[in-house]
């Protein structure tokens, strides 16, 4: 085992220097494994051919099994360029597939995001048009405009004049009361007095008559002066008829004066409890509408800055969304490597046909040949590590390397 291995070292190193690349290059586990195991199956032919001879110097195109060698190995770099080339195929149309989705999914993500940022705005827009009209006021027929608060001030001022006006009124009416209660009380007093003339005017007539009857005794010396006492005593009757009318009518005044004062009070006590109790809920609603303003004030102050965080996290979505540019980029890199690499197995190809078809070689001369084609391999992977389209790892603001 050992003196084979001594000569016929360059074919296991070629071999596995073809598993390593392929295992350095991402191609799947799959042909990874393919290769490992056809290079298996190929030791152990050579190794049950090489054990077969009866002559160790015979060089390896001189044994029996020598041309199905170089078969095996030339089939051998057929599989691994069929299988590599299916695992690239299958891994372009999967990168298509991968972009075809993502280039709908950002299209679809850019139109809702830019509806939900022009429906905020349009919002933001009617609340301060709402907001502007409000506080800047509505322009009326003469050019002036009213705002809100001007309506609120004017109601006041109006409301409180009505109310002020009502408690004038009802004070007044108050001592409208009390003068006619005054007048009530003088009523009373010249009802009385009518008492003391009807009273004088019935001793005037008790005294006519007693007159009458002394002239009636006096004979014709007293008939002049029964005559005057009959005037007095029709004068008394008269005084006591117009006494009694004049008792008529204060009596009417006084129920009329009562009636009047009745009604007074009333509306008096009316009229001020109206207006104490609107004066109440005017001074209440003005408060409300006070709080109103300020609740309003405070909420459109919240919907702004709502509006403003809405596009502000807008703005990053849409800024996210700018991965499929990065994603692009990638992807035309990945489809540059793989070309690359097709292009490097071609060449590994082109190499392994040219040594297997080379004439008697020494272990030497394939050394430096396999030497040549792993420093060749090695500077080409290191010639596409070089570039890279993209550093951002992250969707954080960056920079974009255009290719």
């Amino acid at each position: 085992m050992a003196n084979y291995f001594a000569k016929s070292w360059h074919p296991w190193v070629f071999s596995s220097l073809f598993v390593l690349a392929a295992w350095s290059m991402g191609v799947s586990w799959i042909g990874v494994l393919m290769l490992a195991v056809l290079t298996l199956i190929w030791g152990l032919l050579d190794y049950r051919n090489r054990k077969k001879l009866t002559q160790g110097e015979q060089s390896i195109r001189a044994l029996a099994g020598g041309g199905e060698l170089i078969g095996e190995m030339g089939a051998l770099s057929r599989e691994i360029k069929l299988g590599v080339s299916e695992q690239v195929a299958k891994l372009r149309s999967e990168q298509a597939q991968i972009q075809t989705l993502i280039n709908d999914a950002v299209q679809t993500l850019q139109e809702s995001f830019n509806g939900i940022n022009g429906q905020s705005q349009a919002q933001l827009e009617l609340v301060m048009g709402l907001i502007e009209s409000v506080s800047d006021g509505i322009e009326s027929e003469g050019n002036k405009k009213i705002t809100f608060a001007d309506f609120a001030s004017e109601t006041d001022k109006v409301l409180r004049f009505f109310v002020e006006h009502v408690v004038t009124i009802s004070h007044n009416t108050m001592m409208l009361v009390e003068r006619v209660e005054d007048m009530s009380k003088e009523m009373e007093h010249a009802d009385s007095l009518l008492t003391d003339v009807k009273v004088i005017a019935d001793q005037t007539n008790l005294l006519a008559l007693n007159a009458a009857i002394e002239a009636a005794r006096a004979g014709e010396a007293g008939r002049g002066f029964a005559v005057v006492a009959d005037e007095v005593r029709k004068l008394s009757q008269r005084s006591n008829r117009f006494n009694d009318q004049i008792r008529n009518v204060i009596g009417t005044s006084k129920e009329n004066i009562q009636e009047a004062r009745d009604s007074a009070a009333t509306l008096a006590s009316k009229d001020m409890g109206f207006a104490i109790h609107s004066k109440a809920r005017v001074d209440e609603m003005m408060r409300q509408v006070a709080e109103v303003n300020e609740v309003i004030a405070d909420n459109l102050a919240k919907v702004s800055s709502m509006s403003s965080e809405i596009h502000n996290q807008v703005g990053s979505a849409v800024r996210s969304l700018q991965f499929e540019d990065i994603v692009r980029q990638l992807s035309g890199y990945s489809e540059e490597h793989f070309s690359k690499i097709e292009d490097i197995f071609e060449s590994m190809q082109t190499e392994i046909n040219r040594m297997v078809s080379a004439p008697e070689t020494t272990p030497k001369e394939l050394a430096v040949s396999i030497r040549t084609v792993r420093e060749s391999l090695k500077q080409q992977f290191a010639d596409m590590a070089t570039h890279k389209p993209v550093d951002q790892e992250s969707m954080s603001e960056g920079d974009v390397e255009l290719f």
